[in-house]
């Protein structure tokens, strides 16, 4: 609760960097009860220098579907690019999200530590007040409150969060200067 604000606390103009992050699953369509859904996340980085969260539009839908709805919420909050991780297709994530819209700048990230050690940076800016919720997602807080030291405790797949951890992570470490360092690491090797 403390980390809600309204919307209308952060005008397009305090928004400094916006992203949409994507966690993608297997799943088939909406009728795939047996697969995660695709964590799809909207969150920017404000002129305070904190970040926000601004919509969570996950679904269970088909590639094609996620992946325009991908770009539809990267045309509407006017980002600046899509953060999608890749463990879950590669290259194949792009493809899908390059099919609804060629011309999005698409960032694949990569998992190679596990869900709860990601997601410790992201539980220390919570804790410093230093994320903000610009309205309730009931299953991304649900998810990310069932993260421990221990790891995620809740039930299924923690793909809402997985995704704001992508995004937070992604605008945190722009905004420090890390993020671009990395991301070039990462296309040279």
């Amino acid at each position: 609760e403390t980390a809600r604000c309204a919307p209308a606390d952060i005008p397009e103009s305090a928004r400094v960097s916006v992203v949409v992050a994507v966690d993608p699953s297997g799943a088939a369509g909406r009728d795939d009860l047996n697969a995660d859904e695709i964590g799809l996340i909207v969150a920017a980085r404000g002129t305070d220098g904190d970040c926000y969260v601004l919509a969570d539009r996950s679904c269970r839908e088909a590639p094609a579907v996620w992946g325009r709805r991908a770009v539809t919420a990267f045309h509407e909050y006017r980002a600046d690019c899509i953060v999608a991780e890749s463990n879950f297709g590669g290259e194949m994530v792009r493809a899908t999200i390059h099919a609804a819209d060629p011309n999005v700048p698409v960032r694949l990230v990569t998992a190679s530590r596990g869900k709860a050690v990601r997601a410790e940076p992201i539980s220390v800016r919570y804790a410093q007040r230093q994320v903000h919720h610009a309205g309730r997602f009931a299953q991304l807080e649900d998810q990310l409150c069932a993260f421990t030291a221990a790891g995620y405790g809740g039930a299924g797949s923690p793909d809402h969060a997985d995704a704001a951890i992508w995004a937070l992570t992604y605008l945190f470490e722009l905004a420090d200067g890390t993020g671009i360092i990395e991301f070039y690491r990462r296309e040279s090797s």
